[in-house]
């Protein structure tokens, strides 16, 4: 099934009841969910949301965490500010207590006016249904997410939600689908039964003309010792509102596609040397290393990249395999490049003059 159809088909009946699901006082409820929001209700820098606008608002990513299973559980939302300090962890980026990952690469942007969007949920499937002793799953998920306002923010906004709602139901449903059918007396809260999934968006670079937006996730599947990790970015040009790719920063033609790839090797071996970076793979001692493949400018469009002000950061799911430069991303850190290593190369009258002019 098409996951956005899959999201677009409950979005109906979801307005319906979701005001009820927060107001559940069913006391067998209260007693399986045991979501601990202590980090929102206890933070004076978070601000607790009614629920009913919320939901209106976001209706779209509620139908993404509740997909097709009983419209039950327990939920808090609040919001807080971009620049709020990140709290993310991903264990892939934690070999290094010199390279923090949202301290020295990835740091918000400053701007008191991006709003972030926070919800966590408990949701589960029917614990009285004829399938819950020997498939039956629950699942913890945390999503947080930035919203933008001023111009093109109706366009901007609608495209994270979006984008937030693809990357929970693909969890959601590659986890279910894997979790199958092995549950038989277990507990009904058993952390096999668990599955987990924090979804941490923020903006690094938001100016008057570029708008850059990384989603990723830190993903548990029931019952699985290793999990699969989903990423997303969206860089936007405020003067026309639209989305672009790698390939638009630089000049067409292989001479581009080749000095990023050289300026990627030349980078990681810097941070190598300096103990910034490591991880799977070993080492590229050759700036020359990926010019033995094939010319691929399609993998330009399909990079996952983000904007900070200094930097292209490039970035690639957990097994990495749609990239110019995959083995430097293959179970590694994002690699950050500042822009002084392409000097040239890049187009004029691209996305990067938003940034050059700054």
């Amino acid at each position: 099934m098409n996951l956005k159809s899959a999201v677009a088909g409950v979005v109906l009946i979801l307005g319906i009841v979701l005001v009820a699901l927060f107001n559940n006082s069913d006391p067998e409820s209260d007693e399986f969910y045991h979501l601990d929001s202590s980090w929102i209700t206890e933070n004076p820098r978070i601000e607790v949301l009614g629920q009913k606008g919320t939901i209106d608002d976001e209706t779209n990513v509620f139908a993404a965490i509740f997909q097709t299973l009983p419209l039950e559980g327990n939920c808090q939302i609040a919001t807080s500010l971009n620049n709020e300090p990140r709290t993310f962890y991903n264990p892939d980026y934690s070999y290094s207590p010199d390279y923090i990952y949202g301290l020295t690469y990835g740091l918000p942007d400053d701007d008191s006016s991006i709003k972030k969007i926070n919800i966590e949920c408990d949701v589960t499937e029917d614990t009285k249904g004829a399938d819950w002793d020997e498939c039956g799953n629950y699942f913890e998920i945390s999503v947080k997410y930035p919203l933008k306002s001023g111009a093109h923010a109706d366009t901007v906004n609608s495209q994270i939600r979006e984008s937030v709602s693809t990357l929970v139901s693909t969890y959601l449903t590659h986890a279910n689908e894997r979790g199958g059918c092995y549950n038989s007396s277990l507990p009904d809260r058993s952390y096999l039964r668990l599955g987990e999934l924090t979804l941490d968006a923020f903006v690094p670079l938001a100016n008057d003309g570029i708008f850059s937006v990384h989603l990723e996730t830190m993903a548990h599947d029931p019952g699985a010792n290793t999990s699969q990790n989903y990423l997303d970015t969206l860089n936007f040009d405020l003067s026309t509102g639209q989305r672009f790719t790698l390939a638009d920063m630089f000049r067409p033609g292989e001479e581009s596609y080749r000095v990023l790839q050289r300026a990627a090797v030349a980078e990681a071996q810097y941070l190598l040397l300096k103990g910034l970076r490591g991880g799977f793979g070993g080492n590229i001692p050759d700036v020359h290393f990926f010019e033995k493949d094939e010319y691929r400018p399609e993998l330009l469009e399909k990079q996952e990249f983000a904007l900070t002000e200094d930097a292209i950061v490039l970035d690639c799911t957990k097994y990495c395999g749609v990239s110019p430069v995959a083995h430097l991303l293959d179970r590694k850190i994002p690699l950050e490049i500042p822009y002084s290593r392409f000097k040239h190369f890049f187009d004029p009258e691209g996305p990067f003059r938003h940034i050059s002019k700054n």
